[in-house]
């Protein structure tokens, strides 16, 4: 198996999940399915999905990580669609558990203060961008020893996902 054979990657913030399924329509943000399907946002911006992260309220529909699994399920089997993550622990779990292989893409300690920056002009919250930015260690740590993903690509200052995964999936 190679890389460009892998059709899940699971992504930590700020590495352009977004970005990369605006710019190439072979890939799909379940991050931002979830997000629309649990709290009823289905009409929401981008922008405005970004600025919500951290303050969403209250979930409309308490099934959004039933509903990923299945809909993982039904896009592998019904497209050939690249489907991009966050490490959410019951999806990945369901992932590894059904023998899917993936890779994870994770933020070298060195990119820090880029992440920040990054959330910021995306217009995160401020309490969001504390939640992923003050466990940074330990979300680094996790993901070197990892033993799980099939591949691991990380990612150093400037890089983003879409200058990995383009050059991989070259149309």
């Amino acid at each position: 198996m190679e890389l460009k054979d892998i059709r899940i990657f699971v992504c930590v913030p700020a590495v352009g999940k977004s970005y990369l399924c605006d710019i190439d329509d072979r890939f799909v943000d379940f991050d931002d399915m979830k997000a629309r399907y649990k709290y009823g946002f289905e009409d929401r911006s981008r922008e405005e999905m970004e600025r919500l992260k951290g303050n969403r309220g209250k979930a409309l529909r308490e099934d959004s990580t039933e509903y990923i699994k299945n809909q993982i399920m039904k896009y592998l089997k019904e497209t050939d669609k690249i489907l991009l993550f966050a490490p959410n622990p019951q999806i990945v779990e369901m992932i590894y558990a059904n023998n899917i292989p993936y890779c994870l893409v994770y933020h070298s300690k060195s990119c820090i203060k880029e992440i920040e920056e990054r959330m910021r002009n995306r217009g995160n919250q401020e309490n969001f961008i504390r939640s992923m930015i003050d466990p940074i260690d330990t979300f680094y740590e996790a993901s070197v020893t990892d033993t799980r993903p099939a591949f691991k690509i990380e990612l150093f200052e400037g890089e983003y996902l879409s200058d990995k995964l383009l050059e991989i999936f070259k149309k």
